[in-house]
């Protein structure tokens, strides 16, 4: 196959075969030498390029299944299907966090008081608030804990109807004015509030053998 050549290539090569050809023979086997040398290490920089590429790519795979397994075992955007795998029988009462994918997955459905009340402790020590809105943090936090302790009283007592239907809508009243919005709330807070507003409901249900409130805040 006939290689076709512009006139600047032609005299370049010319050019070079002229000079190569006045060199002294060794000289001109040192430069053969090491033009085969500088092919080769062009070839092993093409080689090594390549299995950087791979490696990236191997590295990318290896961080995504971290983070896929991170999300799983600590709950941060878990697949609803793992929420299937442990949920059990479908009768059995769910206690959980007011994640989405658990909303329809148990007949009998609790959330956790400890997840609300850790989100408001963390806000409430969050060194990038201003100290009006921390305050408004810690209040919301404080708030909710001492209501905490009130509904523990309540449940740890001796169950007569009536005596809880009381005191759960005295403990539901409480419940809304500490989540009331406020104007000057942060947006981590104002986001916590409408969330437990939104499932009020299920902070205040119990269910044997199913304490509905957290002993660590």
């Amino acid at each position: 196959m006939a290689v076709k050549l512009n006139k600047n290539e032609i005299k370049q090569r010319l050019i070079k075969l002229r000079n190569f050809g006045m060199l002294h023979p060794k000289v001109r086997k040192k430069v053969k030498l090491l033009e085969q040398q500088i092919k080769l290490l062009k070839e092993e920089n093409t080689t090594l390029k390549a299995l950087v590429a791979e490696q990236k790519l191997l590295i990318e795979k290896l961080r995504l299944r971290i983070e896929e397994l991170e999300q799983m075992v600590f709950g941060y955007k878990k697949p609803k299907a793992f929420a299937q795998n442990l949920k059990g029988h479908f009768n059995q009462v769910g206690v959980s966090d007011d994640y989405g994918a658990y909303r329809n997955l148990f007949k009998y459905h609790q959330l956790c008081w400890a997840h609300p009340l850790r989100k408001l402790k963390d806000l409430s020590l969050s060194g990038t608030l201003k100290d009006k809105k921390r305050g408004l943090c810690l209040k919301t936090h404080q708030g909710l804990r001492a209501l905490h302790e009130e509904l523990k009283i309540s449940v740890a007592r001796t169950f007569d109807l009536l005596q809880r239907q009381v005191t759960k809508s005295l403990l539901f009243k409480k419940f809304q004015e500490i989540i009331q919005p406020d104007q000057d709330d942060p947006e981590k807070l104002k986001k916590i509030k409408t969330a437990l507003s939104k499932n009020k409901d299920k902070y205040f249900n119990a269910h044997r053998g199913k304490f509905p409130v957290s002993k660590y805040f």
